[in-house]
């Protein structure tokens, strides 16, 4: 289940839990990374850094899911993938989302999560190639 932007409130307001599910991650792309779990997670100290450094708001969280379903995606490193999707409703701009697999492959994490731009996400799927184009 999706959280609501209520529900990024709370967790980034009180960190309870402090660790939280965010996603799936299909498995043609676990296989890519070497992962055993399909289960994306983020850490409320994370959410927060997010927050304070890159002046993310509640409701830019609710597009991180999305950025992960529908986004295209570069691999950067061995254990690292990027989804950058572009939204243009709310936000009118690129958001990127990295996601790592731990040492072992028994968990995936949220390492990014940023508002990014249109030549950033050029570069890095020039530079990378791309895995899976935008779903739009």
């Amino acid at each position: 289940m999706r959280l609501t932007e209520e529900g990024w409130f709370n967790f980034l307001s009180y960190g309870d839990p402090g660790i939280i599910s965010v996603g799936r991650l299909p498995l043609e792309l676990c296989k890519i990374i070497g992962s055993s779990t399909s289960l994306i997670r983020m850490r409320h100290d994370y959410a927060l850094k997010s927050m304070h450094k890159h002046r993310l708001r509640p409701a830019h969280f609710g597009m991180l899911p999305i950025s992960i379903d529908l986004g295209r995606v570069v691999q950067q490193r061995d254990n690292h993938l990027s989804f950058f999707f572009y939204e243009n409703v709310v936000f009118g701009g690129w958001i990127q989302t990295v996601i790592k697999t731990d040492n072992s492959g028994n968990e995936l994490w949220v390492a990014t999560f940023h508002v990014s731009s249109a030549p950033e996400a050029k570069r890095y799927a020039k530079k990378h190639g791309i895995i899976r184009p935008e779903k739009w």
